[in-house]
């Protein structure tokens, strides 16, 4: 079976996408859904609209898995790096369910607490 997987890069100005199939083959995406995406999100000036934008960019098949990979955590809105984590971690599981995975500092993909 293949699963499409949706990339996401969560920056402080950009959420980039990008489609993967399982195999890691590119270009595999369901229908309608572009294959590379860079969306403009300042998420310095309005962090509390990030699930808002990551619902825009939900895959339109249900036999996919989503992965995130940020800096925007380092952005000046949050406190410190720990609750920038947790802002996008939890918007994102708000939005794609707790099957969401996140590339941890070490390589590997971890899943939300």
């Amino acid at each position: 079976m293949t699963i499409n997987i949706l990339a996401l890069d969560i920056g402080g100005a950009f959420i980039k996408t990008a489609f993967l199939r399982s195999a890691g083959e590119p270009q595999m995406r369901p229908e309608r859904q572009p294959k590379r995406q860079i969306v403009p999100f300042e998420l310095w000036k309005e962090p509390q609209k990030l699930a808002a934008v990551l619902r825009r960019l939900a895959p339109q098949t249900k036999r996919s898995a989503v992965t995130i990979t940020m800096t925007g955590e380092l952005c000046d809105c949050f406190t410190d790096r720990r609750r920038g984590v947790k802002h996008i971690v939890d918007s994102a599981v708000k939005v794609f369910g707790k099957s969401v995975k996140v590339f941890g500092r070490k390589g590997a993909l971890l899943s939300p607490p």
